[in-house]
């Protein structure tokens, strides 16, 4: 009897064991569904969207250049010079520009004019002859913050390009130049501006046996410098001029200067051959120039494209 007992007790203990192991296993399998579903979750989908804003002169329809919407051109840099911080974090406002620096972007005799009709807000405040220092010290600095200002009232996250180095090089070393960089990125970020360190458009200059001279590299590779110490973005328009003049060669480069060599703010011989300013060709040129060099740099960057001429500059062809 107790025998009997002993052996129906072995087989209730069996059928436990039994019943305990079917439900581990259902837990796994449950589990293991459970983390196939969740797979798909981490894929998503992202669309390249067209903005129109208008602005109270024009209305301008701006799209993102599609070579800015992939990561691959965000992370790249277009040139040695570049600044290490390359990746931006898109501000859910639309970007609006405003410009700084000296001649070669100022009004009429630089790139910036031709830059603002690429976009939906710019306002061009770069100014002849000046250096990092009398930029601040002649009031234009204090001019562009409030300009910042401005432009955060009216919905917009301002990129400031900053480019300066022609008339610094006269007048300082490299060290007192990184400072005064240092010191205009800080007060355009304390304004809420997000700054954008541009290295100097080259000047036209050849040798006699026709090549391409400059002496303007120390000062674009400490503005490339300064910007990733202050943990800005730089595009090096320095080196992307040099490139292309250098392809297109001294006629077709000279067909870009500025009809006179007597530009207010800055001193040149009389009848001199203006190879440092722009004419109205020249500046078609070179906004193209900057307007893909910031859009492969910053997403969203509302800049409109021109593939077909984008794709002349970067294949080295005269345009002009």
């Amino acid at each position: 009897m107790r025998f009997d007992f002993f052996i129906v007790g072995l087989a209730v203990a069996a059928s436990a064991a039994s019943a305990a192991t079917t439900s581990s296993k259902a837990a796994v399998t449950t589990t293991s569904k459970a983390a196939t579903t969740s797979k798909p979750v981490a894929t998503t989908t992202s669309k390249t969207s067209t903005t129109t804003v208008k602005t109270s002169a024009t209305t301008v329809k701006t799209s993102t250049s599609a070579a800015a919407t992939t990561s691959k051109a965000v992370a790249t840099p277009t040139t040695s010079t570049t600044s290490a911080a390359a990746t931006i974090t898109p501000t859910a406002k639309p970007y609006s520009y405003i410009l700084t620096g000296d001649s070669t972007t100022a009004p009429k005799i630089g790139w910036g004019d031709e830059f603002c009709k690429l976009t939906a807000q710019c306002t061009n405040l770069a100014v002849s002859g000046r250096t990092t220092a009398t930029y601040r010290s002649d009031g234009f600095l204090a001019k562009a913050l409030t300009q910042v200002k401005s432009d955060i009232s009216l919905g917009f996250a301002p990129r400031v390009t900053i480019q300066f180095g022609h008339n610094d090089q006269k007048v300082m070393n490299t060290s007192v130049f990184m400072d005064n960089l240092k010191g205009l990125i800080k007060d355009i970020k304390g304004a809420g501006g997000l700054p954008i360190v541009v290295t100097s458009l080259c000047r036209r200059t050849f040798n006699s046996k026709g090549n391409l001279t400059d002496v303007l590299q120390p000062w674009a590779d400490a503005a490339a410098q300064q910007a990733t110490n202050s943990s800005v973005p730089s595009v090096d328009l320095h080196g992307k001029s040099m490139a292309y003049i250098s392809a297109i060669g001294k006629d077709a480069a000279w067909r870009l200067n500025a009809a006179t060599g007597n530009t207010a703010g800055d001193t040149f011989a009389a009848n001199a051959t203006d190879t440092t300013h722009l004419n109205v060709n020249g500046s078609i040129i070179f906004s193209r120039v900057m307007g893909d060099l910031i859009t492969r740099r910053i997403s969203n960057a509302n800049i409109k494209a021109n593939a077909t001429l984008s794709a002349s500059i970067d294949a080295g062809q005269a345009v002009f």
